[in-house]
């Protein structure tokens, strides 16, 4: 059971960048989105806008839930896939040639 706890914290502990935020990335390459470890798991556009969070399901992996409550999909070795199971954004070390980020906005 310890083992299982550990997984997501070793997952996020090896994938986060400075900040507390770990930065996602579309099939481009471009950084859209990131995850603020600090803030309850809320997910930012790039831009700085709050438009989902994490929360951790059954299975110690992570539901992805819109502020209306809408379930939206769900962030699973470092992929964040929807319910088509298409997968939206993920981290860098996924990404086949990630772009140098920008600078995010402020929250």
């Amino acid at each position: 059971m310890k083992k299982l706890l550990l997984l997501p914290v070793l997952l996020f502990s090896t994938l986060v960048s400075a900040g507390n935020d770990l930065d996602l990335y579309d099939n481009q390459g471009d950084p859209v989105a990131y995850i603020a470890l600090d803030d309850d798991l809320t997910i930012y556009s790039w831009d700085g806008e709050p438009g989902a969070y994490l929360k951790r399901s059954q299975n110690n992996e992570f539901d992805v839930y819109g502020f209306n409550g809408s379930h939206l999909g769900w962030f699973t070795k470092g992929m964040l896939v929807d319910h088509d199971g298409y997968v939206a954004c993920a981290v860098k070390n996924l990404i086949a040639a990630p772009n140098l980020p920008s600078l995010k906005s402020l929250k």
